[in-house]
């Protein structure tokens, strides 16, 4: 089993919300603190261990989901319907293959396209210094191969980046902060997963 990390952030909860979900009555214009969390995810050494209702059911699933990004996808075309043929864990598989290496989310060129972003914006959104959102968001962001393993600044960067995304989800979709940063917010998040703490593997001198 490898450990998969995960971060949730929360919005603040509107009366919309609260509308639907009573028990978020109490909760108006509040937001849960973002949290971190970890799951143990099954590598090929550990399928033949899982059971085999485990496995169909999730990969039934799997394809369900695929089929539902399908259609989400080709939401203008109303006579589309995904065909069976088309829904198989291959298909699948490749599919979202082609979209990351498509959309190859973290570049330094589009890290510096972010991080000149959250120069601007930070000091309004998360109250830094111009001085401290530049050098963040020009210097270090760019550098994230760098900085990532860099002790004295990870974790710093690591902070300035979560505080940054809760503010952004916080925003109005039709804000002009947000409008700017819409194309950013994947590069954003991808950001933060570089900047997380690095699980490295304790190797003993006597397995070399």
């Amino acid at each position: 089993m490898k450990t998969v990390k995960a971060t949730s952030f929360f919005k603040k909860v509107s009366p919309a919300q609260a509308e639907k979900s009573p028990a978020l009555a109490t909760k108006v214009g509040q937001k849960r603190a973002d949290i971190s969390w970890s799951f143990e995810a099954p590598e090929v050494a550990d399928l033949a261990s899982l059971k085999p209702e485990h496995v169909e059911y999730f990969l039934a699933k799997a394809i369900e989901d695929f089929g539902r990004t399908l259609v989400a996808q080709n939401g203008a075309d109303w006579d589309f319907i995904p065909k069976s043929d088309q829904l198989t864990l291959a298909a699948a598989f490749d599919f979202y293959n082609q979209e990351s290496s498509r959309k190859r989310t973290l570049t330094k060129q589009s890290a510096l396209a972010f991080g000149q972003l959250y120069a601007r914006f930070a000091p309004e959104l998360i109250q830094v210094t111009p001085a401290a959102a530049a050098m963040l968001g020009t210097t270090v962001c760019p550098a994230y191969t760098t900085y990532s393993t860099d002790e004295k600044i990870r974790p710093t960067a690591l902070a300035r980046l979560e505080q940054f995304a809760a503010a952004v989800l916080d925003l109005e979709e039709d804000s002009p902060i947000m409008t700017e940063l819409a194309d950013h917010v994947e590069v954003l998040m991808a950001l933060i997963k570089a900047f997380e703490v690095k699980e490295v593997a304790e190797i003993s001198a006597d397995a070399l």
